[in-house]
């Protein structure tokens, strides 16, 4: 045996480990209710790998689609022991990005846009909605915009220029010069004949010019 086989043989081992370091694969399946998710692969030789570790970056989480695509490491070179790294899906990434500029996106097109100026766009496909600890709520939608607190007060903007205003318990218009319009110390309202003032008592309807 010459020495150039007898090296191939002893360094056989470690180069057959060095070509399984890194991998491509597609994603087939998903488990996303564990501490970690776990991916099953297919291989772009048609090895097909289930229950991958999928490492993902601490405060951000993803559940991608099938027939994305992963880049996986294997521990040293060991199928069993794969890592997913990265998770590919090049029929959604947004392909319009200018230069320093971040973006979140899903598979519908809705995104957040952190722009190359400073603004945050955020564009949704269907519904937008926020809502804090204390249960009160602003929602976006095509049929307008509403705010609403915890006691069921609320601001509606029905999307052709018609506002909305329920309070339960009391409410409040403030204007920049008192003298125009002082509809609370008025007896009635000169436009509906409807009281103002007591506990009963509000504005049903109020127009203007």
């Amino acid at each position: 045996m010459s020495m150039i086989d007898q090296f191939n043989r002893l360094v056989s081992s470690l180069r057959n480990k060095i070509f399984l370091l890194l991998g491509r694969g597609v994603v087939k399946a998903l488990k996303t209710d564990q501490g970690t998710q776990l991916i099953q692969v297919v291989g772009l030789d048609g090895e097909t790998i289930s229950d991958i570790e999928r490492m993902e970056e601490y405060g951000f989480t993803a559940s991608p689609s099938t027939d994305s695509e992963a880049v996986i490491g294997f521990l040293n070179g060991n199928r069993e022991q794969g890592l997913v790294l990265c998770i590919n899906d090049r029929r959604y990434r947004p392909k319009d990005l200018k230069s320093g500029e971040v973006c979140v996106y899903d598979k519908n097109g809705s995104t957040i846009l952190l722009d190359e100026n400073g603004n945050i766009k955020v564009t949704s496909t269907k519904d937008i909605s926020m809502e804090d600890v204390n249960g009160n709520t602003i929602g976006m939608s095509s049929s307008g915009v509403s705010i609403e607190d915890s006691f069921g007060s609320k601001v509606e903007l029905d999307g052709s220029g018609q506002a909305t205003v329920t309070s339960t318990l009391g409410l409040t218009l403030g204007s920049g010069d008192a003298s125009i319009w002082l509809p609370n110390i008025l007896p009635t309202d000169p436009l509906t004949g409807l009281p103002h003032g007591g506990p009963t008592a509000g504005i049903v309807f109020l127009g203007g010019a």
